[in-house]
């Protein structure tokens, strides 16, 4: 369904928006790509840059800015500088000089193209209508879209620093608890007892591996917990393994609550030796033998704040430390364990400082809650910042102030129109003797491509149409994209910047052009 735009735009294929740069003998493999090099290449991934090759002779030379299309991945990037394409599914756009390749690019990324998987995507895209708002107007809205979006960018790049600055505060939070710092005024007013330093192994009760068999044939079914049934030191439930216990493995393996479970094995190093308190009150539960259980004098320790010693600092560091790897697995024993250092305040001054962690942790989770619900919205707002523009809602007051700019002979079907008129004309006429027009127009004349003003100067005197094209140094056999630049240049000039003006015809029947200045002082 085509989308409703203002009556001054036109749609057109998306296809016909683009023009495809060749990539043949240019494209390099992931697998030959270098982690440092001369050239970048550019492929259809997330990142700008997928990695670097040193061979020249596959460089694309960007001297406008280019748009890459994923055709498996539906990835679009903004490209401004010299690079090499990456191999399979990189598309290379240019937008035609029709479009303000700003404005191409942001409503390429404003397209709804349907995800069909690793399947090629182009053959979509190529199908789609592609808004083409007036000259004059595509660059209000490109202006104001880099704006926006830039402010977006900016909020979202701030929403993205939180979740690293709360981290910082938690752990920031638990260094100041381990270490006295948190109730140090609290002490003071509380007349409590200096801490101590003791090991872990004087203020436990008993501790033990868990269970290693798998099954059991005789005696009560027991759930037996394993790694997979917590989340974040949280007991989930719904994937429980459930072994029959007999009553002398019962009373062996079974766990009360406040009991701390170390996990003795684990693949990653980050995750063994970690400490998790059980919670649980009305539950008959066992623990496998990827655990040790301690059970505590809780007399002179309390389980959770136990955990914040382990888990984090200096004594997350001598666990870590103390871990043996073996055929990929990570392993602590229980006389490591038991060698951890413990600084040990009053049990009075735990409980506090446990309260004033938790409260703590708890506003650090609710401001992490709110920036993930607002990042969300950040992330929707950038979808729905373009949608508008591309309705003409964020131009639709400059609209309003500038009809000239977009009706009649300005409108953007007038813009087609002519510039596929003038193609036609310019091809129907005889090719000019380029040595007859240096005379009038320089040297500079075939060297390079100038601005349309600046071939006028150099004349210094009124040009036809014909003779401003090869003064401003394009080619007697320009191709389409050349003769597009060509009279939009003039276009610009004209209705934009007003630095030049439109003469009457001559009796060849071409348009004539002179700069504004000197038609002012004639």
């Amino acid at each position: 369904m085509s989308q409703v735009i203002p009556e001054e735009w036109v749609n057109i294929l998306a296809s016909d928006a683009f023009s495809l740069i060749a990539t043949t003998d240019k494209k390099v493999k992931t697998k030959d790509c270098l982690d440092f090099g001369k050239f970048p290449v550019v492929d259809q991934g997330q990142g700008n840059v997928a990695g670097y090759v040193n061979d020249e002779n596959k460089v694309i030379t960007v001297d406008e800015p280019l748009i890459v299309f994923g055709d498996h991945t539906r990835t679009v990037k903004w490209i401004n500088f010299s690079f090499v394409p990456g191999a399979d599914g990189t598309k290379i756009l240019q937008s035609k000089r029709f479009i303000e390749a700003r404005l191409a690019y942001h409503q390429l990324c404003s397209l709804e193209i349907p995800d069909k998987g690793y399947s090629r995507h182009f053959k979509f895209f190529k199908e789609l209508n592609f808004a083409i708002p007036p000259l004059a107007e595509q660059r209000v809205i490109a202006d104001k879209l880099d704006e926006l979006l830039a402010q977006v960018e900016s909020t979202k790049a701030r929403l993205d620093a939180i979740p690293a600055i709360l981290k910082s505060f938690r752990q920031s939070v638990l260094a100041a608890a381990v270490s006295g710092k948190l109730t140090e005024e609290w002490r003071g007013e509380n007349t409590q007892q200096s801490w101590e330093n003791t090991l872990l192994g004087d203020i436990i009760i008993a501790s033990a591996n868990g269970l290693s068999k798998r099954s059991g044939k005789v005696g009560q079914d027991t759930t037996i917990l394993r790694l997979a049934d917590f989340k974040n030191a949280i007991r989930i439930f719904g994937k429980e393994r459930q072994i029959k216990l007999n009553e002398k493995e019962l009373e062996k393996y079974s766990l009360r609550s406040g009991d701390i479970l170390v996990i003795r094995v684990n693949g990653s190093a980050d995750l063994a030796g970690r400490f998790i308190e059980y919670r649980q009150n009305d539950c008959s539960e066992g623990f496998c033998d990827h655990f040790i259980r301690l059970r505590l004098d809780t007399e002179k320790v309390l389980p959770t704040y136990l955990t914040f010693v382990a888990n984090e600092g200096v004594g997350r560091h001598y666990l870590q430390s103390s871990l043996s790897t073996s055929a990929g697995q990570n392993t602590i024993n229980q006389g490591s364990v038991k060698g951890l250092k413990v600084p040990l305040p009053s049990v009075l001054e735990q409980a506090e400082i446990v309260r004033r962690v938790e409260e703590l942790l708890a506003f650090a989770d609710s401001i992490e809650q709110k920036a993930t619900a607002a990042l969300e919205r950040v992330n929707n707002l950038t979808q729905s910042i373009l949608a508008r523009a591309f309705r003409g809602e964020l131009t639709a007051d400059w609209r309003a102030a500038n009809p000239e700019l977009i009706s009649g002979e300005n409108s953007a079907e007038a813009l087609l129109a002519k510039i596929a008129a003038e193609r036609e004309a310019i091809k129907k006429q005889p090719k000019p003797k380029r040595t007859a027009i240096k005379n009038k127009t320089g040297s500079r004349m075939s060297k390079q491509i100038i601005k349309v003003v600046d071939a006028l100067k150099e004349a210094g005197e009124p040009l036809s149409g014909q003779q401003l094209l090869a003064a401003a140094g394009y080619p007697s056999d320009s191709d389409t994209d050349q003769l597009e630049q060509f009279f939009l240049d003039i276009r610009q000039e004209l209705i934009v910047e007003k630095s030049i003006v439109k003469l009457e015809r001559g009796d060849d029947g071409q348009d004539w052009f002179t700069l504004a200045q000197k038609a002012a002082k004639e």
